[in-house]
């Protein structure tokens, strides 16, 4: 919903109050009269393996000198859908998945503005999963974050932590979340897997 959610209707400055129970806070807040003059996206004219995702970024560039990340607020758009698409949900917003080889231009528009680059969808394949930042013990109670590195058959690789599926063979000795965060819970041994198209890395704890 629109809970907490401040929209700017004019310039000026208002204050923003808010309540439970008893307690109460306030914050001004300032809405200024810039406005959106260009966007810059990254990463520029990137290459993604087929059937895998790459999350892209938006800054705009105000008229008051200022520099916003607005990667949610614009419109996100792929000139061939058939090779890439490009989302415009909350929580995957800006995020491309490759559908077949070949090119695509990536669009993002706000207020007018537009920018885009262009998006190279590989027929690279995934050879192996290497998971990084692992020890062989951590005592109970304790987290490590783990990531998971892709080697791809073109000789490239990158990081494909967010996009793998983790698994503990015993969670009652560690789990590990879809980001890779490794929580130790008792004493004992476990292996770590990390999962995507059919590829598998292992670790053991």
């Amino acid at each position: 919903g629109s809970k907490g959610l401040g929209a700017g209707l004019r310039q000026g400055v208002a204050t923003l109050s808010a309540t439970s129970g008893s307690i109460s806070t306030s914050a001004q807040i300032t809405v200024t009269a810039a406005v959106l003059q260009s966007l810059t996206l990254s990463p520029q004219n990137p290459s993604l393996a087929n059937g895998l995702a790459l999350d892209f970024q938006a800054n705009g560039q105000f008229s008051d000198g200022q520099t916003r990340e607005v990667t949610a607020q614009v419109i996100w758009s792929s000139s061939a859908e058939d090779i890439a698409l490009i989302s415009n949900l909350p929580g995957s917003t800006g995020r491309a998945l490759g559908r077949s080889p070949g090119e695509t231009t990536i669009t993002a528009t706000l207020n007018g503005v537009s920018q885009s680059t262009r998006l190279t969808v590989t027929s690279a394949v995934l050879q192996r999963i290497d998971i990084g930042n692992t020890s062989p013990s951590l005592a109970a109670g304790l987290t490590r974050s783990l990531n998971a590195t892709g080697a791809f058959s073109d000789g490239s690789s990158r990081d494909i932590t967010d996009q793998t599926e983790w698994i503990s063979d015993d969670e009652t000795v560690a789990q590990i979340d879809r980001s890779g965060l490794l929580t130790a819970r008792k004493t004992g041994s476990t292996l770590v897997r990390a999962r995507l198209n059919g590829v598998e890395g292992t670790s053991s704890f």
